[in-house]
């Protein structure tokens, strides 16, 4: 029985992704993070992250000081390598305000922040 062009161009299209989800994979595979409690005053603010994002006066940025007040932080703070903050500015920010010295973070493998930033 002789397949159809249509069936013949599905399977290639199926070995094509799966060659490419591999190899995402085995790069995934790579990547490390640390879980780790470290000072605050060691990490470094994103400069590429809006300033609004942090403005003492936002409605926003007060409901999360005071979340975190009240509960705690949460989510611990992503970094890269060299301590810049990759997620968690805002966070951040908000513990130098509560006059918190140490916090979690997740240290990721990365060697910048600006693969995040692209």
């Amino acid at each position: 029985m002789k397949k159809s062009h249509k069936t013949t161009k599905k399977t290639r299209t199926i070995k094509r992704l799966t060659k490419t989800a591999k190899a995402e994979i085995a790069e995934f595979k790579d990547q490390v993070m640390t879980f780790k409690t470290v000072l605050l005053s060691s990490l470094k603010f994103n400069p590429l992250n809006p300033v609004i994002r942090t403005d003492e006066t936002h409605y926003s940025f007060k409901a999360l000081v005071n979340n975190i007040r009240k509960n705690g932080l949460l989510t611990p703070i992503v970094v890269a390598n060299d301590n810049m903050i990759i997620d968690g500015n805002r966070r951040t920010r908000a513990l130098q305000l509560l006059g918190i010295k140490k916090v979690p973070v997740i240290m990721h493998n990365s060697t910048s922040h600006i693969t995040f930033d692209n």
